[in-house]
């Protein structure tokens, strides 16, 4: 089938089909990729993230774990070290509507999420030794805690230990 999106993490790759099938290759550390169970993913394989009905939306890929989004759900797997993969568990966050965009960084995730009331909201959680997860260097952060209330995000950015938002008016921020 045709690809229509392209997900590249740090030493693994998954693509979806116009189809919304996701296929994943590349290493399978922590069991990212669940429910493969290569280590390595040598060629891509259709991947089902946590076996679930419905569609997967988005698909992230951080160095040690992966997560997808579905409606206004998340859903992480693999290492769980800093929080990054919110204990393995799905989560519907307080007060959204949707998820609109979500990136990784190695250890780490950022999210923009529309709120039942109209606002966004910047997400971000896990690995906090850089302050890259927001709220104060050294605390690994919490998804349900929001950075930067604003409903001027354009978009997120996160590398290993970093996270940038790009606002469409400074003034609008909260």
């Amino acid at each position: 089938g045709t690809f229509v999106e392209l997900h590249v993490g740090r030493r693994a790759t998954c693509a979806k089909t116009a189809d919304a099938v996701w296929y994943c290759w590349g290493w399978n550390n922590n069991g990212r990729l669940r429910p493969l169970t290569d280590v390595v993913v040598a060629i891509p394989k259709a991947v089902d993230f946590f076996e679930q009905d419905g569609p997967d939306d988005l698909v992230l890929l951080g160095a040690n774990h992966a997560c997808l989004t579905r409606g206004s759900q998340l859903f992480c797997q693999g290492s769980n070290r800093y929080a990054q993969s919110l204990a393995e568990v799905s989560r519907s966050l307080d007060g959204v509507a949707s998820i609109l965009s979500v990136t990784a960084g190695a250890n780490h995730n950022c999210l923009v999420v529309g709120l039942q009331n109209g606002m966004e909201d910047v997400r971000c959680f896990g690995d906090n030794t850089w302050g890259q997860s927001g709220g104060g260097r050294g605390i690994d952060a919490d998804v349900q805690r929001p950075v930067l209330p604003t409903d001027a995000v354009v978009e997120v950015h996160v590398s290993e230990r970093t996270s940038c938002v790009r606002l469409m008016d400074r003034k609008k921020m909260k």
